[in-house]
């Protein structure tokens, strides 16, 4: 997947004033024959590829040979670049889905492309959004923190807690023509996200409520964005200090990255155990996820976690039911309705000291969300699929 995400290109003054004027008989005005944009060629489509399509590329992620018509689209002759009318044009917003809900955490944005004109090549696409009123960016003319990039998916962040979210994207060609723009897609925030961990060098919580670790040994490797926990499986382990948030008596759930580094042992994930109650989310010796709670023992164990790749795992409890996920695919169910309130701090690598801090963990941590609330199926999803999209790697057919 090629992104130009963080890249500092922007369209000129130019091309959005003539975005603003654009008609039939402008790009008629550019040419000695008015161009005849029936035929097109194909961008990738995303449905059932094994890869984002990229843009401006040959074979089936990027455009294809053009042939037939003589169409310059207004780029000789010293006219303006302008906006080539038609909704076939007009990449297609899929996913968020409209009007979704999400955690505060990123945005995973799918659009299908649409036809590229004839004599035409696709450069990138502009996303303008906004998380202000609607009318910041309903009109043609309005572009609102836009960015511009390669690829036909982005990760919208950082979010805010309880806002909604505007954007559109339209398509840009290297003549600095563009398609019109796709309509105002929304989707919102909820207020589910109670802590983050994204381990870029240090053990900072990344929400306003600075959740922060502190283990005695830091180290850092790879991770699958960025930099990730690095702990040796014998006396490396982070912890992060009570909270009455951090204690769950009710729905709550529980995302991450791990990459186990060996077999045989049972190994602590995440947990929050004291010597009478509390939970933890570990890999069995078998090399499979489970949940645990005192009172309910093993809730779940189900999810295949290899020994040297990465894998996405999730848990959540919504009422008695605990559900196990990875790569964003449920893998099982189980029931427990103990509540979990405790003094214990939250632990990553072992089990907890209140317990020994035993089954240390041997592997990379990465991207650790815990929220107050059972998350949908959508969310664990989009929280999978962003990660895959800023990693760089093949999409998965979830993400597509």
């Amino acid at each position: 997947m090629m992104t130009l995400q963080g890249l500092n290109l922007s369209l000129t003054a130019s091309v959005r004033e003539a975005a603003l004027g654009a008609a039939v008989s402008t790009l008629s005005g550019c040419f000695s024959e008015a161009p005849d944009l029936s035929g097109t060629e194909s961008i990738g489509g995303t449905s059932g590829s094994s890869s984002a399509g990229t843009a401006g590329t040959e074979g089936s992620s990027g455009a294809s040979e053009t042939e037939g018509i003589d169409s310059t689209g207004g780029s000789s002759g010293g006219e303006e670049p302008g906006v080539v009318p038609g909704a076939q044009y007009i990449p297609n917003p899929l996913r968020p889905a409209q009007s979704a809900v999400l955690p505060s955490t990123w945005a995973y944005a799918l659009w299908q492309p649409g036809t590229v004109p004839v004599e035409k090549s696709l450069e990138a696409y502009e996303i303008c959004r906004t998380d202000g009123d609607i009318s910041q960016i309903d009109d043609a003319s309005e572009c609102p923190n836009a960015e511009v990039v390669g690829d036909i998916v982005h990760v919208l962040e950082p979010l805010a807690s309880g806002a909604t979210y505007y954007w559109k994207l339209r398509a840009v060609y290297a003549d600095g023509w563009t398609s019109e723009f796709s309509s105002v897609q929304s989707f919102s925030t909820d207020a589910s996200l109670i802590g983050r961990w994204k381990f870029e060098g240090d053990l900072r919580d990344e929400t306003p409520a600075g959740h922060d670790g502190e283990a005695q040994t830091e180290t850092y490797a790879p991770g699958f964005v960025g930099q990730a926990l690095s702990l040796d499986g014998a006396d490396e382990y982070a912890t992060v200090a009570d909270a009455d948030v951090l204690d769950f008596a009710g729905d709550f759930a529980i995302s991450a990255w791990v990459y186990p580094q060996t077999d045989g042992e049972a190994e602590a994930l995440i947990a929050k155990r004291s010597a009478s109650n509390g939970f933890e989310l570990y890999r069995t010796s078998g090399g499979v996820l489970a949940f645990f709670s005192g009172d309910c023992g093993d809730a779940v164990v189900a999810g295949e976690l290899p020994s040297n790749a990465w894998r996405h795992v999730a848990a959540k409890r919504s009422g008695a039911s605990v559900s196990l996920y990875v790569q964003g695919a449920l893998a099982g169910t189980g029931n427990c309705t103990e509540n979990f309130a405790n003094e214990a701090v939250l632990s990553f690598g072992c089990n907890g000291p209140d317990v020994g801090c035993g089954e240390k963990f041997n592997g990379r941590l990465d991207e650790i969300g815990l929220y107050g609330a059972a998350l949908s199926e959508g969310s664990i999803i989009n929280d999978f699929c962003a990660a895959q999209a800023l990693s760089g790697g093949t999409l998965p057919p979830a993400c597509q």
